[in-house]
């Protein structure tokens, strides 16, 4: 069996975890809500500085993200092909990647059922969004494209929630 068909699946229960966290303890939402926006923010962070090490930092795709991305927010969508193209470069890429995605997901579950943004099926459909980008896996696009796109894609979207 392999193991590999987990990581993706692994990473996107802590969007779950996140909004078990915030059901558990609903008093602790508001003294650490910017705790989990900062949280949210540095595993945002990590993740595009590491898209953009493993890519050979594409300047033009980026840009392309980064303006496509202001105005598409589509954020799992981003963090999934962030994790498809970790798959196409190395193993150390892919693990780095899905924990900060995560880390990214738990305190963003969190933010948005203490808001109450968030429901079934919002949460479907994140979760069939995070999985779309896989089908990169299919196509040889080459990886460094995809990862220098994904970094601009994730700091354009990042100006609000995704």
């Amino acid at each position: 069996m392999k193991w590999e068909f987990f990581i993706p699946l692994i990473s996107f229960l802590g969007l779950i975890v996140g909004i078990i966290l915030a059901k558990v303890s609903p008093e602790e939402m508001k003294p650490g809500r910017i705790f989990f926006k900062v949280m949210r923010l540095a595993a945002l962070f990590l993740i595009v500085i590491i898209s953009l090490y493993y890519s050979k930092v594409n300047l033009i795709l980026f840009a392309v993200g980064l303006s496509i991305g202001f105005f598409l927010k589509l954020g799992y969508f981003y963090l999934g092909a962030a994790l498809a193209g970790a798959f196409m470069v190395s193993k150390e890429s892919v693990l780095m990647i899905a924990s900060l995605i995560f880390i990214y997901s738990m305190p963003h579950g969190t933010l948005m059922e203490s808001k109450k943004k968030i429901g079934p099926r919002r949460l479907l459909m994140s979760a069939l969004v995070f999985a779309l980008p896989f089908s990169f896996l299919l196509t040889s696009i080459e990886p460094s494209y995809l990862l220098s796109s994904v970094a601009g894609l994730l700091v354009g979207g990042s100006r609000e929630e995704f």
